[in-house]
């Protein structure tokens, strides 16, 4: 839409390279383009908080269900409305300083906000290790792909399963097949094949289980 084209309403024409045209019989409305107007802190790293403030966030809906800070989806999205909404920063995996990155926001409705050169990733360490800056980094637990702190009950992100609070390597008993997250009875889920590390233990699971749990 051109410039100042909000609040403008009419019907939808299409018109073909035969000249032929259709006409909507409903009326489309142009609405308001949101704008970004201040972001605090305006630099830092993974899983900070950034409140992000400005208007017309949400398009006519009621909640923004995607931001992206130089690409990088954000880890949380809370608080939103019209004119703010508070993120967390997503994984920057390289751990490299990404200076002067955009700022993506889209609501329910798919409305667009976006303001380039927003914020700023400071140097810190890589997605698979943590620490308090990037000169002080300690690999994640083994079970982790990403993690906050060490200890695999500290991972963002497991390695292979997911037993409550836990990543593991392998489920007591069944996995969901869709999720990885470990449960304790198999009517309502596929039996899935675990991965190659297998021992001995976990062959006798298998086995009690293949005659109760579908293939």
């Amino acid at each position: 839409a051109g410039k100042g084209a909000e609040g403008l309403s009419g019907n939808v024409v299409v018109t073909a390279v035969s000249g032929a045209r259709a006409i909507s019989t409903q009326q489309f409305s142009y609405i308001k383009q949101g704008r970004i107007t201040a972001l605090d802190p305006r630099q830092g790293v993974t899983d900070m908080q950034v409140t992000v403030t400005g208007s017309d966030f949400l398009g006519e809906g009621i909640t923004i269900v995607k931001a992206t800070l130089g690409g990088i989806d954000a880890l949380k999205i809370f608080n939103s409305s019209q004119s703010s909404v508070v993120i967390t920063a997503g994984f920057n995996d390289d751990g490299e300083a990404k200076p002067s990155v955009s700022l993506y926001l889209e609501s329910d409705t798919g409305a667009i906000t976006f303001l380039a050169s927003a914020w700023s990733y400071l140097p810190a360490c890589k997605g698979n290790q943590f620490g308090t800056n990037a000169s002080n980094c300690q690999n994640c637990s083994r079970q982790c792909l990403r993690c906050f702190d060490f200890g695999n009950d500290r991972c963002h992100e497991c390695r292979d399963f997911k037993d409550g609070e836990f990543c593991v390597d392998y489920c007591p008993l069944f996995a969901n097949e869709s999720t990885d997250i470990c449960v304790d009875e198999c009517e309502t889920f596929q039996y899935k094949e675990f991965d190659k590390r297998k021992n001995d233990l976990l062959f006798a699971v298998q086995s009690s289980v293949r005659s109760r749990c579908r293939l």
